[in-house]
């Protein structure tokens, strides 16, 4: 995966424990058909690492064996699951989930609609209905009827082919249901279902995901140069498709059991290598009226499947090995374990816990002219920074309750940097930072009023997620460079509240976090989570130590997907408008919950200097991307550089040395003009950025092992709630307005739609049930199979005042 960097002042050092390349996944058809699922996926974790490795391999932060307590602990710590219940006195409820490509209802009435209403939204209804009859697979046009007994098994299947509006691409959906109807109609209006008794459960599922197979003589994705599935929906009327009826029967008996908690057993390999999830999943069995057979499906998180299905991978182990269901989801494929209630995944790289890049004040001077000069400079700019925020005049006393001559913000905002740079300092300079550090963390940050003041609910979580990264950031930096291991250990309880402060993350089985709220994503970052893992290890915290990992691991594949997973998204195109995307992809963080991968084209400057500039403002993910993602970051690095050449420097230009300074091969960057004047344009903090990112580049940093090698394994067992407190796999119960319709009813519209007003959602209809007044008494629009918050459940109840 790329050549190693060589520095100026020593060559890299490759990475221990590669595994071997992942081989794939099996597909659709005869794979599935024939139950070929063996092997196994394997990744490749091949990269390089920059500077010397320090140490013998016992690691600086110490030997620590916590299994003696362990056990004990995480029995306390298990709470029960909660019990599954549907709202009391709702007619209709959803719950939906990222972890199942279906939404499960359940409703009390009679009578059923479904894609109704689509007329409102200038879209005609779907143009055909397919069912398994007695004689075989028939369908049914619009305006016939067909007799529940005539249904052999317990799935309906729509397309929209032809039909009103839908004029690039078709997008075929099953309902799947728990009770046999008297009666299914296919009106103007949609699909009408009457019951002898009450409906029950159905789930409802776009059988190809969020892809959109195209109308007939329109090829929107070959015309891009794409391939398209082999799907022609225009004659399923006639003759249903092989692919669409396997996948019909499978989910059939899928769709009997929904999987609604999950309980993870954790353990950290020795010496941190890796961490391993077993998630145990607990479903929810639903017997239909066909006596179809259940089939238990163990989910494996999107964010994770995109991680497996881009190559080079990230060098995850999942076994048993994981299905490619060919189920696009806005987060990335979905895959799952057939047949199973479990499922361990192995994430390796947490070598970026156990080893820290710090500053080498000790190097020798580096060879070569250019070298040379950006060293002494680097060394004169971090030495005249640091005079000026700790020197003489810059704090009050010099006991440990000294204070900074700066605002409690801007202390927090630069700890990390100041504490980086205490190895370059003078002694009698380094000693009296480091007691102006500790006294602004014991007195002004570390306290119960501040930590109560960011959490009690009165500012904006935004902002609380600042403070929370920060803090943490800034505290391990002090932690580490100072030595003052046992500070820690005095404050870890109310560190411990800082950690968990940011209220509204959910998971998906493990991996990948988002939120339940609408509003921004809360990005913490790789750094904080490995200052959190680092912190829980000096803490001497079996039950930190183990989430942490997790979370670090979490946070590396969601990295791994911003980087490679540009490709995937660009074939499959889970978004509406199929405006063409380029070939050089990134994926950005989505605007809100539940609007997925955000692709951002390298071809555009604004682009790739923003991508460039986020991974080049956490030292973790900088870190990351040239040990493991060489040769994607050198691709970006080029384009942006190109693109540099006719950008204007001006204030961009300490962007422009941080991102060379922490991303940049030597290899590139000799071909460049080093203007240390670039550094001037910035805050102090800007500065020390850009200022060590160009000591790292000369050679002036080393590879710290902090955890040892023969560090003792970990083994964690937890509920989910435990994992993420007061949140996770659990439900969240919504009550839509008085009228049960409107944006607000189920709230999740296809993301990244190019338009205004309706065009702002997709909407494939809506869900009615019958009632005094006919159907659309009490109905919610709805699209596709579920937003990215770990579960919603929505209900409505019939409106008094009628539609």
């Amino acid at each position: 995966m790329g050549d190693a960097e060589s520095g100026a002042w020593g060559a890299e050092t490759p990475r221990v424990g590669a595994r071997d390349e992942w081989r794939g996944a099996p597909r659709w058809g005869v794979a599935l058909v024939l139950g070929v699922l063996a092997s196994w996926i394997v990744g490749s974790g091949c990269g390089k690492r920059g500077g010397t490795m320090s140490g013998d391999g016992s690691g600086t932060y110490g030997l620590w064996d916590p299994r003696g307590t362990n056990a004990a602990v995480a029995k306390a710590s298990r709470p029960a699951a909660a019990a599954w219940a549907w709202p009391a006195e709702s007619e209709l409820a959803v719950v939906q989930s990222a972890l199942v490509p279906y939404s499960l209802w359940h409703s009390r009435e009679r009578a059923v609609r479904w894609f109704g209403a689509l007329s409102e939204v200038g879209r005609g209804g779907p143009s055909f209905l397919a069912y398994s009859s007695p004689t075989g697979i028939a369908t049914l046009r619009v305006g016939a009827v067909v007799e529940g007994a005539q249904l052999r098994e317990n799935w309906l299947l729509v397309g929209f082919a032809g039909a009103e509006g839908w004029t690039d691409w078709d997008s075929p959906w099953a309902v799947f249901l728990q009770r046999r109807p008297e009666s299914v109609a296919l009106g103007t209006n949609g699909v009408e279902a009457r019951f002898g008794a009450e409906a029950g459960h159905f789930a409802m599922m776009p059988l190809y995901g969020y892809y959109k197979p195209p109308q007939k003589d329109r090829g929107v994705l070959a015309a891009q140069g794409l391939k398209e599935k082999e799907l022609l929906t225009w004659e399923w009327p006639l003759v249903v498709a092989r692919d669409p009826l396997t996948r019909l029967r499978y989910w059939a008996g899928a769709t009997r059991w929904y999987p609604y908690d999950v309980e993870t057993s954790v353990t950290v390999e020795e010496g941190g290598a890796a961490v391993v999830m077993a998630h145990r999943f607990r479903g929810w069995e639903i017997p239909d009226d066909w006596g179809t057979r259940t089939v238990k499906v163990a989910p494996v998180s999107p964010l994770l499947g995109l991680a497996l299905k881009s190559e080079p991978t990230l060098g995850a182990e999942v076994k048993p090995r994981p299905f490619d269901f060919e189920i696009a989801t806005p987060s990335g494929p979905y895959y799952a374990v057939p047949d199973a209630e479990s499922v361990t995944v192995t994430l390796p790289l947490m070598d970026l816990v156990a080893t820290a890049e710090v500053l080498d004040a000790d190097a020798p001077a580096p060879v070569g002219t250019e070298s040379a000069a950006i060293a002494q400079a680097v060394r004169e700019r971090v030495r005249t920074l640091m005079s000026e925020r700790f020197g003489p005049g810059t704090g009050a006393g010099s006991g440990t309750t000294g204070r900074l001559g700066l605002g409690d913000e801007a202390m927090r905002e630069g700890l990390a940097w100041y504490a980086r740079a205490l190895p370059w300092c003078e002694p009698v300079m380094r000693d009296r930072a480091r007691v102006l550090m500790r006294g602004w963390l014991a007195d002004r940050a570390l306290t119960e009023e501040v930590v109560r003041s960011n959490t009690s609910g009165g500012k904006p979580w935004a902002e609380v997620a600042t403070w929370q990264r920060e803090t943490i950031e800034g505290l391990w930096a002090y932690v580490h460079h100072t030595g003052d291991h046992e500070f820690v250990r005095e404050r870890w309880a109310i560190i411990q509240r800082i950690l968990t402060a940011v209220p509204g993350e959910a998971a998906q089985g493990g991996i990948g976090r988002t939120l339940m709220e609408d509003g921004p994503r809360f990005e913490p970052g790789l750094g904080f989570r490995v200052a959190w893992a680092r912190l829980a290890y000096l803490a001497r915290d079996p039950l930190e130590w183990a989430r942490s990992c997790v979370l670090v691991g979490e946070e590396l594949v969601r990295e791994h997907d911003r980087w490679r997973g540009g490709r995937w998204v660009r074939e499959q195109q889970p978004w509406h408008s199929m405006a063409p995307l380029g070939s050089s992809l990134r994926l950005g963080s989505p605007a809100t919950a539940g609007s997925g991968w955000r692709p951002q084209a390298m071809e555009e400057p604004a682009a790739a200097a923003a991508f460039l500039g986020r991974a080049a403002g956490d030292v973790e993910v900088a870190r990351f991307a040239r040990w493991h993602l060489a040769g994607d970051l050198a691709a970006t690095l080029h384009a942006w550089e190109q693109q540099r050449a006719s950008t204007p420097s001006g204030a961009a230009g300490i962007e422009r040395a941080r991102i060379r300074g922490w991303l940049t091969p030597v290899s590139m960057t000799n071909r460049w003009e080093v203007s240390l004047s670039e550094w001037d344009r910035g805050s102090d903090v800007e500065v020390l950025a850009a200022s060590l990112g160009w000591a790292r580049w000369v050679g002036a940093m080393r590879t710290e092992r902090l955890i040892g090698t023969d560090f003792a394994p970990v083994p964690w067992e937890v509920a989910h709630s435990r994992l993420y407190p007061g949140r996770g796999l659990t439900h969240r119960l919504m009550v839509p307005p008085a009228n049960g319709g409107g944006a607000s009813g189920l709230g999740v519209w296809w993301p990244e739609w190019e338009g205004a007003g309706e065009a702002a959602g997709w909407r494939f209809g809506d869900v009615a049930t019958s009632g005094p007044g006919g159907f659309g008494t009490r109905k919610g629009w709805w699209n596709f199979h579920g937003s990215t918050a770990a579960h919603e459940m929505i209900s409505w109840k019939a409106d008094p005042s009628g539609p």
